[in-house]
């Protein structure tokens, strides 16, 4: 049995009641970009990497806005409790995040993706000067186990622990971490850059739990010798395995989803690599199986709509400054401005689905 009275001469000490150990197997279901931002490589957006073994890595630090953006969208008070809350003043702590996430580390050193950009002059058409970059993106396909921590502690109140509270605190706790693991479960969160242009889908595909009752020393021992092969619960569905109401689904998205066909030949270039092959060839995405399929790129897809765009809103205001359609345009599909050093980032998201396109040679 816990000693309830175990008290430091100036500050409660942490009770800790329970500890959630969950692994995840995170698959890429489209291309992603999680670059070290390092200008001084080869590649202007060169892949992030562990250091040991070339893997590709995904920082906690990312992991973690991305599910707590998911979940502050539903519930803000929720994310601030289990991710942690800021400062108030200069004289609070802030409240520190409930739960643990370590970076993430590919399965197996990947085959990159090389694929090429540019920025488009929206007056012009052509290309802006200097404006030419390399990418590298981690194919579909790529696999990675996710690792969170849930702490579940006793609070203290003026030195005095709520014992009370701490069932219906804690089981609110694991709610608001089922809810945001749903988003990765369903594929509604994104992982690494541009995933307003279809980058970064991902979903888990399966669930390990480990639960620790911290008031046992054999529980105790078990958690500190922990290994990921000790006896845990699996499964697909992570709010079952923690024992929480079914989460609600995040539904402010509007979809539309598209069937195109070309009634002429069409070529979105990219470089190739094969000798004895045509200087330009088609655009390709690659798995990590080796297959490729050929692919119309979310940046080609916002690039044509967001000209449409402007050129509808100059037609209809005729009269008005044509600097209010940039404007316009500008709120809607984003920006960044390295004058002034502001950006905003696209409200839209274009994406294509490989698997849906076939294409004949010509």
């Amino acid at each position: 049995m816990v000693n309830r009275t175990i008290l430091y001469t100036e500050r409660a000490t942490r009770i800790i009641v329970r500890r959630t150990i969950i692994h995840g197997r995170l698959e890429l279901t489209s291309p992603t970009l999680i670059s070290n931002g390092d200008s001084d490589l080869p590649t202007d957006m060169a892949l992030l990497r562990d250091a040991a073994e070339g893997k590709a890595l995904v920082p906690g630090s990312s992991i973690a806005g991305a599910l707590r953006a998911y979940l502050a969208a539903t519930d803000h008070d929720a994310a601030n409790t289990l991710f942690g809350a800021p400062m108030s003043s200069e004289d609070s702590d802030g409240d520190q995040s409930a739960i643990l996430i370590s970076d993430a580390i590919s399965s197996a050193v990947p085959q990159v993706d090389v694929r090429d950009g540019v920025k488009i002059d929206g007056t012009t058409r052509t290309a802006s000067d200097s404006a030419k970059y390399d990418l590298e993106l981690l194919p579909q396909g790529t696999t990675f186990t996710l690792r969170f921590e849930l702490i579940e502690e006793v609070l203290f109140h003026e030195k005095q622990a709520l014992w009370d509270e701490e069932p219906a605190r804690n089981q609110r706790l694991r709610q608001s971490l089922a809810q945001a693991l749903h988003g990765l479960e369903h594929g509604a969160i994104a992982m690494g850059m541009r995933k307003q242009r279809g980058l970064g889908e991902c979903k888990i595909t399966s669930w390990q739990v480990w639960q620790f009752d911290m008031h046992q020393p054999s529980a105790m021992l078990a958690w500190l010798r922990f290994d990921g092969n000790q006896p845990n619960q699996t499964g697909n569905n992570i709010a079952h395995l923690l024992k929480c109401a079914a989460p609600t689904a995040n539904t402010s998205d509007c979809t539309i989803t598209a069937t195109f066909g070309l009634n002429q030949s069409l070529l979105i270039r990219s470089a190739s690599e094969q000798a004895y092959t045509p200087d330009d060839v088609f655009l390709a995405t690659t798995h990590v199986n080796g297959t490729t399929q050929p692919i119309i790129p979310g940046t080609s897809w916002a690039g044509v709509i967001r000209h449409r765009a402007e050129k509808i809103w100059r037609t209809i205001n005729p009269i008005h400054p044509a600097h209010e359609s940039v404007t316009f345009v500008k709120e809607l599909f984003g920006f960044v401005d390295e004058r002034t050093h502001t950006a905003q980032r696209s409200r839209p998201t274009a994406a294509v689905r490989p698997g849906n396109v076939t294409s004949t040679a010509s």
